[in-house]
């Protein structure tokens, strides 16, 4: 399951409490051990400052702590952190691209989001479409993560088994596509051929959509590239973001940071044109603006994106669509992390930057 479609579920949980835990992991599988260890000094520690929950609600979490080691034990190490929220039913686990400064568990009504929405890149997700001149390669990008997709026998796997081996005589010859092959001076006849073949690719994609997740990310030369583009159809091949270089030039961990390091660019875009909006807005941001005030925005539609600091807390809860006053000092009741997960419910945008972009005083913006 995707990381937007796993928030999305655990956003929808009502049962209380919600333990979130942040860790940052030792790496590799040698460690799991130690990677274990520290979700249970974690969940102890919450337990321990817990008392007011009840024991057997506490036992519930514990098990769900234990389902999720069994299943996933020495896997907890491919990232540098990792975000796991437990409830008396169920586990939640998202990879986090960089490595959390603390480690820190929060027990409450709400799944502490913010870390999460803090790293806008790995939400970064689709389908790679590898294209050399005469073969390709699907891959699944998920959570920044490349994995290389199987497929089905009728793939056009290379121009070979697709268009079949080339004539040696003057005769027309017919590759398991029915495409004409073999007749042309070599430089004309490379060109049908490679024309063909990435037709052949287009039928193949067509075909079949289920190996496409969301959307397709070319990587390829510039003239392949190019080719493809002037040939297909496909409406799912994304324009913003896209590797002219070989494939065959490339590791998976450089294709992984130059997806990522471009989705950063085009995020980065995005917040400073809500930026520009949102300090326009007086009514809406004033100097210091007062959380609770943009939470009677938000309820009243005229909010749908937040735009957060990254450092601020601000203490409140959200309960039963009101705002419920806590203890300063509290800081794992904090108002922001509401207000995005109530934003996220209500089917709007959450971003959550550094507070350089703020004004002095300022927590949030709303636009």
């Amino acid at each position: 399951m995707s990381m937007h479609n796993n928030l999305k579920k655990l956003l929808t949980i009502k049962e209380e409490p919600i333990v979130s835990i942040f860790i940052k992991t030792y790496p590799g599988i040698n460690f799991a051990a130690k990677n274990q260890l520290k979700l249970k000094t974690s969940l102890k520690t919450a337990k321990e400052a817990h008392s007011d929950v009840p024991k057997k609600t506490w036992e519930l979490i514990e098990t769900q702590l234990v389902n999720f080691i069994n299943e996933i034990a020495d896997k907890i190490g491919q990232f540098p952190s990792i975000a796991l929220y437990l409830t008396p039913n169920d586990y939640f686990k998202f990879n986090l691209n960089h490595a959390i400064e603390v480690d820190k568990v929060i027990v409450g009504p709400e799944a502490y989001t913010l870390p999460l929405l803090a790293q806008q890149a790995t939400k970064l997700s689709g389908t790679i479409l590898s294209l050399h001149r005469d073969s390709f390669e699907l891959h699944q990008f998920k959570e920044g993560v490349l994995l290389k997709q199987e497929l089905p026998e009728d793939a056009p796997i290379d121009m070979v088994s697709t268009l079949g081996p080339e004539s040696t005589d003057t005769t027309t010859t017919h590759g398991p596509t029915g495409a004409l092959h073999g007749l042309n001076t070599k430089d004309e006849e490379k060109a049908i051929d490679n024309r063909n073949y990435y037709l052949a690719i287009e039928k193949f994609l067509v075909a079949h959509p289920e190996l496409i997740y969301k959307r397709l990310f070319l990587i390829g030369l510039p003239k392949n590239q190019s080719l493809f583009h002037e040939l297909t159809k496909l409406k799912s091949v994304n324009s913003e973001i896209t590797i002219k270089k070989s494939p065959s030039a490339l590791t998976t961990t450089e294709i992984e940071k130059d997806l990522l390091d471009q989705n950063q660019i085009l995020i980065n875009q995005t917040i400073d044109h809500l930026l520009d909006r949102a300090r326009s807005l007086d009514e809406v941001n004033p100097s210091k603006t007062n959380p609770i005030g943009l939470f009677a925005l938000l309820t009243q539609h005229r909010v749908n994106t937040l735009l957060i600091n990254e450092d601020a807390v601000f203490p409140g809860l959200i309960s039963d669509g009101q705002i419920i006053d806590t203890e300063p000092g509290k800081t794992t009741n904090n108002l922001l992390n509401d207000l995005a997960n109530f934003t996220l419910r209500n089917s709007g945008n959450v971003y959550v930057i550094s507070a350089d972009h703020f004004n002095s005083g300022q927590f949030v913006y709303g636009v």
